[in-house]
């Protein structure tokens, strides 16, 4: 008994020495007891400053500049969806029912008939390329065509530029000659003269058509060289009017042998249109009193007749 005793003792002061604490020596030295105060333990020394590379400041958060992040959504509206895109039907020009027909000849011609006829379908450039090769009963012309750059790429500028390089005129057709106008002045003399304001009209349109022409080419100087050509053209009655008005505002000078000076185109034209305004004028006022007259006479028929279906009214 004494002895288990003893043996107790030992125990216990071994474990008292193992668990005993030196003031001063490190943690790793001696583990700490359970029974030491915070106030008993070491204090660690404290660290020295470190150099850094970023001088000391303002905290930072005071200059990031705030930043606002927008997220689009996963499953876009419809209005952001793209539509697809929708390709454009080809128009067809049917040859048949315009005539079109490409034989290698007058190509001038067909390609400005083509041009209207493309205005008219609503249809593309692209649209007029990509058909040309099927306008022709020609194998060989169809064969050409479809050899051509421009038929390849569906360029009409290009094309055209292909198809009179190949069978277009080495000089451009000339539509009008002086001729023309010659021809139009003596036709309407045989035919009696301008009498009316519609036979004016279409008179000064093909003129003014021819002469634009010639001028443009220059196959004339001007177009006033043909104002004694034009006084003649006037019917008998009309070149009366007008040579007395003219007359009158020594516009129309007498010549040493008896004649008279024609005056300029311009001068010329503002009487004819003077004089057939003023014809236009009595011819109104000539319809309304002729209207006006057969209403009275009506109106009088109408009175008579009330009188003889019912004698003694009055």
């Amino acid at each position: 008994m004494q002895d288990l005793l003893l043996t107790q003792n030992k125990k216990k002061e071994k474990r008292r020495e193992q668990t005993s604490y030196t003031p001063g020596a490190s943690p790793s030295e001696s583990t700490l007891p359970r029974h030491v105060r915070p106030e008993d333990s070491p204090i660690s020394p404290t660290p020295g400053p470190r150099a850094t590379s970023t001088p000391e400041t303002e905290p930072r958060t005071q200059n990031i500049p705030r930043r606002v992040f927008v997220t689009t959504p996963n499953n876009p509206s419809p209005l952001q969806q793209k539509a697809p895109r929708q390709e454009r039907p080809v128009v067809k020009i049917n040859a048949k029912d315009y005539n079109l027909n490409l034989d290698g000849e007058e190509v001038e011609k067909l390609i400005k008939k083509v041009e209207r006829i493309a205005q008219i379908e609503g249809a593309t450039d692209e649209d007029l390329a990509m058909q040309m090769a099927f306008w022709t009963t020609n194998q060989k012309v169809s064969d050409a065509i479809e050899a051509m750059p421009g038929y390849e790429e569906g360029n009409w500028t290009q094309l055209k530029k292909d198809l009179i390089t190949k069978w277009g005129r080495v000089e451009p057709e000339r539509r009008y000659r002086k001729d023309s106008l010659m021809k139009l002045f003596s036709e309407t003399q045989e035919d009696g003269g301008i009498g009316s304001l519609s036979q004016y009209k279409k008179f000064m349109g093909e003129y003014e058509t021819i002469v634009t022409y010639l001028l443009r080419y220059r196959y004339i100087p001007q177009d006033n060289m043909f104002h004694e050509d034009l006084f003649y053209c006037l019917s008998a009655d009309i070149k009366a009017a007008i040579s007395k008005e003219m007359i009158k505002d020594n516009f129309m000078v007498r010549a040493e042998d008896g004649g008279y000076f024609i005056p300029p185109m311009k001068i010329l034209k503002k009487y004819i249109d003077k004089e057939f305004e003023a014809r236009i004028l009595v011819t109104k006022r000539f319809s309304l009193s002729r209207d006006a007259g057969r209403n009275v006479t009506e109106n009088i028929k109408k009175v008579h007749f009330k009188e003889e279906a019912f004698p003694g009214m009055n």
